[in-house]
């Protein structure tokens, strides 16, 4: 499950860059002195240009949420080649390379934040423990006794 979710999230992601040289080449035939009214607020005019920016927030928020160190540029030619047909950069060999390394590199990060903050809450509940006052208990030696006591 988190594979597929991965996997359609980089999909997005793709999708997002291929949209991302439309956008920026929309910017420049602005002019200078217009103001704008948000990330692409002037170049917003279509239902699909407003669809396709839509799609790459839901994907940047997704991202963001996972916490995946990518680089946004990379990430948007790999979109915009696979939606022109271009060449992979990478074999498929050196794609699944790739991808294997960096779920590993991510599962180790994930491990260590959880260590971390296990460690955290264990010094936390320690410390609220060595906190709390300790009642004294008088204990009385038992005494064996000869009738029901």
């Amino acid at each position: 499950m988190r594979q597929l979710t991965l996997s359609l999230t980089l999909g997005f992601a793709v999708l997002l860059t291929a949209v991302a040289p439309s956008v920026d080449a929309q910017d420049k035939k602005t002019k200078k002195g217009a103001a704008k009214k948000g990330a692409a607020g002037s170049t917003l005019k279509t239902n699909r240009d407003k669809a396709s920016y839509a799609i790459g927030l839901q994907i940047g928020q997704a991202l963001k949420r996972q916490g995946l160190d990518i680089d946004p540029k990379l990430l948007a030619a790999g979109i915009s080649d696979t939606l022109s047909g271009k060449k992979p950069a990478l074999s498929d060999q050196q794609l699944q390379a790739a991808l294997t390394a960096f779920q590993q590199e991510m599962q180790t990060q994930q491990a260590a934040k959880a260590k971390a903050a296990s460690e955290k809450k264990r010094r936390r509940v320690r410390r609220s423990w060595q906190a709390m006052p300790r009642k004294r208990v008088s204990r009385r030696p038992r005494v064996a006794c000869s009738t029901r006591c």
